[in-house]
């Protein structure tokens, strides 16, 4: 198994969870057609995940490698419960 590099690994990450988020976008809707505020719990943490995410592409295009790593680490969390999906 090889290991990626940052630059690598950040856009793969963000593209997980990008995905992850629609899905729990999905799951909202969802849960809201079967009753009234069903899909709060899913659109709140979609809501995190996005903030997350977009500080990571924000990162990602500053080009500053200590702030690709701090976003990097605060998308593993949510890279795992994609990858768990």
């Amino acid at each position: 198994m090889t290991k990626q590099s940052l630059g690598e690994a950040l856009p793969d990450a963000i593209a997980k969870v990008s995905e992850f988020i629609g899905q729990q976008e999905q799951q909202a809707k969802e849960l809201d057609d079967l009753y009234a505020g069903g899909g709060d719990g899913n659109r709140l943490i979609a809501n995190v995940l996005r903030v997350k995410r977009d500080v990571a592409v924000a990162a990602q295009q500053s080009g500053d490698v200590v702030a690709m790593i701090h976003a990097y680490k605060e998308l593993k969390p949510a890279l795992e419960m994609a990858e768990a999906e």
